[in-house]
């Protein structure tokens, strides 16, 4: 199901982890947030929808983090986990 926000859709996984993409540079990247990661940033909530809007400037700040880092996935994409959030990137 998209979900409408910022420089394009966002799409849930069977797997309840979302899909986004992120602008860099003059392209987009395509980045993963998991569901474990979503329920980090908001454990008392069951919808990776609803965290993923509420929580999409943050979850794109780390993202964006991560592509400076140059922690890129051998595909192009960027994947942020639940050690992301945690603080290996912080916000």
């Amino acid at each position: 199901m998209p979900l409408d926000h910022g420089i394009g859709d966002a799409v849930q996984q069977r797997d309840g982890s979302v899909v986004f993409p992120i602008s860099a540079g003059a392209h987009l990247v395509r980045c993963t947030v998991t569901r474990e990661a979503l329920a980090i940033l908001i454990p008392d909530h069951d919808d990776p929808r609803k965290v993923f809007s509420h929580s999409r400037p943050k979850i794109e700040r780390l993202a964006r983090k991560k592509i400076r880092a140059g922690a890129i996935e051998a595909d192009g994409t960027v994947k942020l986990t639940a050690i992301d959030v945690l603080g290996l990137f912080p916000d």
